[in-house]
């Protein structure tokens, strides 16, 4: 974590996504300008989401800095057309073992950034759904969230750098070609940590 001035946090993830699974391929590549992505509130949650367009209507996906694998919901995978094959193992956060098939490439867009890539076919309304109820009946007043058709990972972010302002509220993704133009009158330090 680095702090660029007080109250301001970045997070600045390094994706070496390509050794966990098929790459993205970025369209904005040659943008010499990062993409700034804002990040609208999930109910009265901490999580955030990204607006993606599915066809012509933008429709919330969470975000998710711990997911190697974008996932999209079944209805999701309807929209665009992409028949579900295989499947993908993985783990929650919690150690819980997760278990679904994976449909693509398939391109996404946010706002201006747009992928193409590999992504899973996942309940998620129905895991949401399933650990309400099981709130519900421990005795918690909880609500249902809201809608989402999607989470996005990591895999859709095949850049060098993405860094997250969460005082702005906005992911900026680096293209390969902005870091250069940003940096091509920098010149290197020599330093010691000690």
């Amino acid at each position: 974590m680095h702090n660029a001035t007080p109250g301001t946090s970045r997070i600045f993830f390094f994706l070496t996504i390509a050794a966990l699974i098929p790459a993205a391929g970025a369209s904005t590549a040659t943008s010499l300008h990062p993409v700034v992505l804002p990040f609208h509130a999930y109910g009265d949650t901490p999580l955030k989401t990204v607006q993606v367009a599915l066809g012509t209507k933008p429709i919330p996906f969470l975000f998710d800095t711990g997911g190697g694998l974008t996932v999209i919901t079944p209805a999701a995978a309807k929209t665009l057309d992409c028949t579900p094959f295989g499947r993908v193992v993985g783990f929650r956060a919690n150690g819980e073992k997760v278990s679904y098939p994976r449909c693509g490439p398939v391109t996404l867009h946010l706002g201006d950034y747009e992928a193409t890539g590999e992504v899973g076919v996942f309940d998620l309304m129905g895991m949401m759904r399933s650990q309400v109820e099981k709130a519900r009946k421990a005795g918690h007043t909880v609500s249902m969230p809201p809608t989402v058709d999607g989470l996005i990972g990591l895999s859709y972010f095949p850049v060098p750098l993405a860094t997250i302002c969460l005082e702005y509220s906005r992911v900026v993704v680096a293209t390969p070609a902005s870091p250069r133009h940003r940096t091509a009158y920098s010149r290197p330090l020599t330093t010691r940590v000690t």
